[in-house]
Formats: C-alpha cells, structure tokens, sequence
C-alpha cells in the first residue's frame, strides 16, 4: 500500500472521478462471493477486493473483519506493428478508468444506456442454484435466478459483438442460450461470478494511453465450499481472457496480475516470490501485526497470502512504491509497460540485492529468495522499510494477432502457520496442492465463447426416437423412467402438437393425420432437453 498521506488523497479522488465517468449511467456493479471461507469484492470492470471507495472486501477468515488485500486488476499491453506501444491498467483510479462494462466489438462505438445496463453487471450464481435449474425448470412455479436467466451468452452482432460471449451448456443442442428450455450457464468451482469488459473508448485513462488495445476481457472469479480443514476453503481462483478485437498484431504483448496485497495493518507488509511455483507473495516483517485505526490486524503469528500463475510462467515480478520517485508509483502509459517488463520509471532494470534499483546484476524477479533463509535475496535480508508498496506480476511475452486469445488462471491463496515465516512455507506448500488441484479438474483453461453440447445419452440415458421415417405412430422411449413433454414442430418452428408424459419409459404419438414432411421433435425431460429431425413419410 502507498503511504498513509497518499492514501488519504487516493480515497479523495475516488468518488469524483467514478461519478463523472459513468454519472449518466450509472456506478460500477459489484458483487461478493462467500462460498468458502473467503468473502471477496468482485466489480464490473474487473476490479477485485475494494468498492471503489476506499473500503476492503477481500476478508480471510470470512467474518472476522481481517483483510488481505486492497486492491487487484488486470494490466496488459505491447507494441503493435508501428512500434507504437498500445497498453490498458487499472489501479486505484486516479486519473481515469482504462476499461469500460461490456465486449467489445470491429469498430468503435459510443456507449449508450442500453449498452451499459446489458453488460454492467457482475453474474454471480452457484453450483446448486444451476443443478436446481436443471432439475426444476419444467416445473410449474420455478423461478429461475436473475444471473442465470440473463446471463451474458451472446452478443448483438448488428452492433459489431461476439455471437458468443459467456460459457453455457447448450442442453437442446439449438445453438442458442434458452434457459426455460434447460441450458445452464458453465461455471468454475462452486460459486462464479462472471465479468465482461474492454479496453475501447476514449475516457481519461489510468495510464493516459489513448491508443487503445480494443481487447476484449471475459474474467470468472470462483471458489469451492470446503471445509475449514481443506487448504481450498481459503483459496479464491480467477481465470481472466484476454481477446483481441482489433485487427492489431502486437509483438511483446505482456499480460499482469496487480495485487496491492494488505495482510491487516498494511504498514509492515513484505514482499517476495517464488520463480519454481510461479508465485508473487506478502508476508508480515515480524511475527505481530498491529491493528492500527480500521485496520484489524491479524496479531501474534500473522498469515501469508500469494499469487500463483496457474497456466503462465511468472516472467518478471516487481513492487511499485507509493511516491513519485524511480521506484514509485507509474504515471503514464511506458512507465506501467516498464513495470510489466521488469524495468523501473527511468528504464533501468531490476538488478539484485538492496531494493532492487541500481546494483550491479541484472534480474527479472525482485526479491526472489526465500525469506526462511538468511544468504537468500529478501525484503527481511535486505532490512528493508516494510509497507508503501503494491506488486505486479507479469507473463512472459506474447506474439498476439487479431482474433487471437490469451488466458491467464491464478489463484488467491492464504496461509497461517505458527509464525511470520512458517506462513510462507505453509503458503507454498499450499501453492503446491492447489496446483495439483487445478491440473486435476480439467479446468485448465478453455475458450470460454463455445457452448457446450451434450448428447441425449449423457442428459437423458439412452434415448431413443423411432421409426425414423415414421408413418401412423412415433415412438419416445428411454431407458429409465422420465416425466416432462413431447413436442413436434414444423421445420419453420410452428407447434403442431404437445404431449405430456409422467413417470414413463415410452411415450406413443400418433402422427396419422400430419402432412408428409420434414419435423423437429423436441422432448423435455426435469434432466434436460433434446432435439431431433424426423421424417413423416407415406
């Protein structure tokens, strides 16, 4: 965190620049999940932990009023094919927004209401709330939740936008998100929220960068309810897409995770990495942490809390002062791409020892011994004033054309051991399993603008529509007893028939008296949907 005096002044602007932004809109959206033993802030234009106004949400152990970090967001950006350096950063907003609600699209846009209201909105749903959709959307008197009868799948392609957008299971296999015909949103963990926003238009800007990137971020935040004595029940996860929706070709296009980490009283926080895990993290500087005004320390024994790249190597790692000095805080768009790059304000790179300026070998990762061990690299070897700073850990570089993407899966993971220093290890070894974890899932990244298809046999067991070409009846059976509905319908999407069924294994529909021709039969079952052509034929 920035000093206390700088603070103050940040929490200041805040507000006046927030409402002049979006003030004929509307303010940012935000919602909480607190599935697990975490309750953490997520925003609208991918803002994790605060409100905006200077309050924390990113609380560990969940209720007790403790809190890890401030402030976190995204920042990308590289070179397009003019050499002309094209980036979008988020911090604590200062000077301007470089992100706006929504996808993005071909060409630019103004936004308006319409847009803003569609797209400035964090999608929170759990697991239970879509198996609950899946098992009652034909019943009579189910209410579906709000974010997942809206949620955000497709895109206005008149307006230049993505047909699709948001991950769904597409049960009916029609191509379209129809939840009242079963298709469910696809989400991470056991409670997601889902964000979509961009880098493309022409507010004040954060980095002052009016060169804009036109990428496209979809960001899910998502966590699993574990028991208190599973590592996962303090482990929040964030897998962010980076789109490119411009026809721009970047060369050393960088993507970064920013954490202004603040382990309860921030003013002796340190902080460090681990190359071999990929890993960006704060500790305390000693084994008490203070409560000092609204910040509730954790006191004796304070935790660690890291930043793990799950699919990406962490390519360079640095902290970011609260002043205005080399070492402090970005003020325009090549001091924030210098940052990603691992060189300070004034182009000098991070070299090793002290705090990292103006020695004498050069580094990619600042403070990357173990702080467990004396001869290594630290903020504790080096005596270092603790507090005053935020972190940043970057990728490495990335060629990245028009319509190409780039996935970053991190997650937030928090330890407490026995003192300052085993919070560390028992912080890595965490690391470790969440790793494991995470390749174990199958939840490595996937492209999230496809929906899936499922077949009849894995909704419906073994289904079966015959004959096929029928001429006097047609024949619905499945291998298991189902209730729900039989519909037929003319290829042009008329109704010509409805049939209900309860507790069956067969259902028999007269087709006798329908012209010969081409129909769609589409049977609805509490476990999902089906689709398929059949043929009447004499």
């Amino acid at each position: 965190m920035k000093n206390n005096f700088n603070l103050l002044l940040c929490f200041a602007l805040i507000p006046s620049f927030v409402n002049s932004a979006y003030g004929q809109f509307g303010t940012n959206d935000r919602d909480t999940l607190s599935i697990n033993d975490v309750r953490v802030g997520v925003n609208s234009m991918g803002d994790i932990g605060w409100d905006l106004q200077g309050n924390l949400l990113f609380e560990i152990p969940k209720n007790s009023g403790q809190h890890t970090v401030f402030a976190s967001n995204l920042w990308f950006g590289g070179l397009d094919e003019a050499g002309q350096l094209r980036n979008a950063a988020q911090t604590y907003r200062i000077k301007g927004t470089d992100y706006g609600p929504g996808p993005g699209n071909v060409a630019p846009f103004p936004i308006d209401s319409v847009f803003f209201e569609r797209f400035n909105q964090v999608f929170t749903l759990t697991s239970a709330e879509i198996a609950n959709h899946r098992a009652n959307f034909a019943q009579p008197g189910y209410t579906m939740p709000p974010d997942l009868a809206n949620w955000p799948a497709h895109g206005d392609t008149s307006n230049g936008e993505s047909a699709f957008l948001a991950p769904y299971v597409d049960v009916n296999n029609d191509g379209w998100y129809t939840p009242m015909m079963g298709d469910y949103p696809r989400i991470l963990g056991d409670q997601a929220s889902y964000t979509i926003y961009f880098n493309h238009f022409a507010l004040p800007t954060e980095t002052g960068n009016t060169d804009i990137t036109r990428c496209e971020i979809h960001t899910m935040t998502y966590a699993y309810d574990r028991p208190a004595s599973d590592p996962l029940s303090q482990v929040v996860f964030v897998q962010q897409w980076i789109k490119n929706r411009g026809n721009l070709l970047f060369e050393d296009f960088l993507v970064s995770q920013w954490v202004d980490f603040h382990l309860g009283n921030p003013s002796d926080d340190y902080y460090g990495c681990d190359t071999t895990r990929n890993l960006f993290f704060a500790y305390n500087a000693d084994n008490f942490d203070d409560t000092t005004g609204s910040f509730i320390g954790y006191g004796t024994a304070p935790p660690a809390m890291g930043v793990v790249f799950l699919n990406q190597e962490l390519g360079t790692f640095m902290t970011i002062g609260g002043d205005s000095s080399v070492t402090g805080f970005p003020e325009n768009a090549v001091n924030y791409y210098n940052y990603q790059r691992g060189f300070w304000i004034d182009g000098n790179p991070i070299t090793l020892g002290g705090n990292g300026y103006a020695g004498l070998q050069r580094t990619a990762h600042q403070f990357s011994g173990d702080p467990t061990d004396t001869a290594q690299w630290s903020m504790l070897s080096a005596n270092l004033a603790p507090g005053g700073r935020s972190s940043l850990g970057s990728s490495r570089k990335f060629r990245f054309d028009g319509g190409e993407s780039i996935c970053l899966s991190m997650a937030f993971v928090f330890a407490r051991g026995t003192d300052h220093l085993h919070s560390v290890e028992i912080l890595k070894q965490r690391v470790d399993a969440v790793q494991v974890f995470y390749e174990s899932t199958g939840s490595v990244c996937e492209f999230t603008g496809v929906p899936t298809q499922l077949s009849a046999e894995e909704l419906l067991g073994e289904l079966s529509i015959y004959p096929n070409p029928a001429a006097e009846w047609l024949r619905v059976s499945f291998s298991t007893k189902e209730s729900g509905e039989v519909i037929l319908l003319e290829v042009t999407g008329r109704q010509v028939l409805t049939k209900p069924f309860l507790n069956s294994k067969e259902i028999q529909i007269s087709v006798s008296d329908l012209p010969v021709g081409m129909y769609v039969v589409q049977v609805n079952t509490l476990k999902g949907g089906h689709s398929k052509k059949v043929m009447i034929q004499r």
